[in-house]
């Protein structure tokens, strides 16, 4: 179709609204009589009329759902017991329950025509619908994001004692039969050629007499095959996991996995890492005199980067959703405050 048509076929529709009639389809409640006057194949629209068969349907939408005391989901299955409807889903309510036309307003492209057409919805009933909308999205907003919360099944291994991702190094994790479909039991074994490798960055390291890095290169003379860097040292040597608990969102739980680090030898390595690290943080300037601010949160970030983390152990740590802690990492980048390594570890910036 040529620009020249498009346009006069445009124009056609504005005349028509304005005039007060509709360029569509009816809307679900009403129906659309025709003549036998043919235009490119469609008779020609002469009036639409309200359907006695579907407007008592809306009726009851809009009545049902001005009272506050049904859900969007409460309300379809009301409406299709009742009326013995298969085909009315979230969508089409949503449709129904903005939709101006039924208090005798037409929306086109965004703007607003009066039409001549009959109405069976009050103006008052549309707006306490649409006051019940926004109060409904208002609390939904105020949810806390589902990647926030320990969902009841994953709390109540916690509770019992066990964990919910992968075990740390060190561990290994024997499958078993599967009890159900979701479900897969197995037995947690102490690894020991790993766990001798745990204990010997302990006990090296709560000497205090050596830096991450000389570490790093003393195990890989004592143990070539296994690769190490500072991040994933940073992670052996603050997981509590090795002294019998484990952290989920910010929330400490009693395991029931056997140990293999004391906890005198566990507290000594994390006296000497808060020795290690400055006690004042450096934020970098934009001048000599302007400093840049930190939210509360962004220092709750900080705070748990005292030593390297991946977004996964991160978001164990923290009490913030996966797209929050997305937010507040990618300000602190902005900031020139962290940055990621290339093991895609967020560390703070050490000046």
């Amino acid at each position: 179709m040529s620009h020249n048509k498009k346009e006069s076929i445009e124009k056609g529709k504005l005349f028509q609204l304005q005039k007060g009639r509709w360029v569509s389809e009816a809307p679900f409640g009403y129906k659309a009589i025709r003549r036998d006057i043919y235009e490119r194949g469609i008779p020609k629209l002469i009036d639409i009329v309200i359907d006695e068969k579907t407007s008592g349907i809306v009726e009851d939408i809009f009545n049902l759902y001005s009272t506050e005391n049904y859900s969007r989901k409460e309300l379809i299955n009301i409406i299709k017991d009742k009326y013995d409807i298969s085909n009315l889903g979230l969508g089409t309510l949503h449709y129904i329950l903005k939709n101006k036309f039924y208090i005798g307003i037409m929306v086109y492209k965004g703007k607003e025509y009066p039409h001549n057409y009959k109405t069976f919805i009050s103006k008052e009933i549309f707006e306490k619908c649409e006051y019940v909308s926004f109060a409904n999205y208002n609390k939904l907003k105020k949810r806390p994001h589902t990647s926030s919360i320990i969902c009841k099944s994953q709390l109540h291994r916690l509770e019992m004692g066990r964990w919910i991702a992968n075990f740390p190094y060190g561990y290994k994790f024997i499958p078993q039969k599967r009890t159900s479909k979701f479900n897969q039991e197995g037995k947690v074994e102490i690894d020991p050629v790993k766990s001798n490798i745990v204990k010997t960055i302990f006990s090296e390291f709560s000497k205090g007499s050596i830096s991450l890095k000389l570490l790093k290169n003393k195990l890989v003379e004592i143990f070539p095959n296994e690769k190490f860097n500072r991040s994933s040292l940073h992670r052996v040597l603050s997981n509590k996991f090795y002294i019998g608990i484990m952290t989920a969102r910010g929330k400490e739980y009693p395991h029931i996995y056997p140990t293999f680090v004391t906890p005198e030898e566990f507290e000594r390595v994390q006296e000497i890492l808060a020795n290690n690290r400055k006690h004042k943080l450096h934020i970098p300037s934009v001048t000599k005199k302007e400093s840049i601010d930190i939210s509360s949160q962004e220092q709750e970030v900080l705070s748990l980067l005292k030593h390297p983390y991946d977004i996964e152990g991160l978001s164990l740590q923290c009490k913030f959703s996966l797209k929050e802690l997305m937010q507040l990492l990618s300000s602190l980048e902005q900031k020139r405050i962290i940055l990621k390594n290339s093991h895609n570890e967020y560390y703070q910036v050490d000046q």
